[in-house]
């Protein structure tokens, strides 16, 4: 799926409108993706055997993708969004997945949502303008706890100037 913003002078620019128009897209490709037989089928073969251990599900979900996601930046002419299926063809085919932060956060929010649990986009921002330049998904476990995974800054502390949290 392509979201094209493509303002006067040719580099991609967040702007406020652009910011929810995708956010929203984010949103349906999750809530859909997430009652995907495909997307749940696959997210109950990496978690099999963990019974009711949520944090242990979300571990074996997250340690498999980051295990098989390359990061790849969207050009500065245009916005993708991978569809989850998409991804879990090539996973089920051995192939490594590439993407930005935006499209591992829709795998993973999809995959999670898939078996229950309650998922949120976090997008954040060190800086007042653009809006936001990075998401993560956030995890809400049945115990309280909630569970950040962000594949694309692993080991990187990240300024928050801005933060908000969508539910998905």
């Amino acid at each position: 799926m392509t979201i094209t913003q493509i303002p006067e002078n040719g580099i991609k620019k967040l702007s406020w409108t652009f910011f929810f128009e995708l956010k929203d897209i984010l949103k349906k490709v999750i809530d859909e993706s997430s009652y995907d037989p495909s997307v749940k089928r696959f997210a109950d073969q990496l978690t099999v055997n963990t019974g009711f251990d949520f944090k242990s599900k979300i571990n074996r979900i997250s340690t498999y993708i980051d295990s098989h996601f390359s990061f790849n930046r969207d050009p500065e002419t245009r916005e993708y969004v991978t569809l989850p299926k998409k991804y879990i063809k090539m996973l089920e085919k051995g192939q490594i997945i590439s993407g930005d932060c935006d499209d591992v956060v829709v795998l993973l929010c999809s995959l999670y949502k898939s078996i229950g649990l309650n998922t949120f986009m976090v997008f954040i921002s060190p800086l007042e303008d653009p809006p936001y330049t990075h998401v993560m998904c956030a995890v809400l476990c049945p115990c309280g706890d909630v569970i950040i995974v962000d594949l694309v800054n692993k080991e990187k502390m990240i300024s928050i100037g801005k933060t908000l949290a969508v539910k998905v």
